[in-house]
């Protein structure tokens, strides 16, 4: 299976252009995947800098959800949903940037799981790109080994043979879990994986 990546620009007047090919034994092709709209509110309540309320009028997250929390400048991501009362929704834990002040306007977006399965330790090539700013949770055993913001349409990527090393080199990865912070509209994410039998 062969792939190739094709760089196109300039940076400080100094081109860059470049094709990357990299061939591996086999690949996976997740995408087009839909990723529905956020929910836009507010932080309404602000325990911790990890624990709080959202309030989100109409919401249809429900206890038990995981849930990426966006606002400008920051995110947090694998947060539970523990509780839901009409528009207010309390949430705890995750990973990422600590809350921001009581009243901050925010999107919160229930994760769309993706099952997958490889060895990290095989990879050759991994790659992602979204229409709207995303996030990636690579997991293992339910929990998640690499975290990926996407900038919208900004291609994210890992080749082998790269001056980057393998960010998943230990990890057996068997869920991608993914969301967008865009509360408008859905947006679509495109992933891919190379793999080799061995490392």
């Amino acid at each position: 299976m062969d792939s190739r990546l094709t760089i196109s620009g300039e940076i400080a007047g100094a081109p860059l252009n470049s094709s990357l090919s990299r061939s591996a034994d086999g690949a996976i092709r997740h995408g087009p995947i839909t990723l529905p709209a956020a929910e836009a509110g507010d932080l309404s309540t602000r325990t911790t800098d990890t624990t709080g309320v959202l309030t989100i009028a109409g919401t249809t997250l429900q206890i038990g959800d995981t849930i990426d929390i966006y606002w400008d400048g920051g995110r947090r991501y694998d947060v539970d949903v523990d509780n839901v009362v009409a528009d207010d929704v309390t949430f705890s834990g995750g990973a990422g940037d600590i809350l921001p002040a009581v009243s901050t306007a925010i999107t919160a977006a229930r994760q769309v799981a993706i099952a997958t399965d490889f060895d990290g330790a095989n990879l050759v090539a991994v790659g992602a790109l979204c229409t709207a700013h995303g996030h990636l949770s690579f997991q293992e055993g339910g929990a998640t080994e690499l975290s990926v913001d996407l900038p919208a349409r900004e291609a994210w990527f890992w080749l082998n043979g790269s001056t980057a090393p393998n960010p998943l080199v230990s990890t057996v990865v068997d869920s991608i879990r993914a969301s967008q912070s865009g509360s408008v509209a859905a947006a679509m994410l495109d992933l891919g994986v190379l793999y080799d039998s061995t490392p």
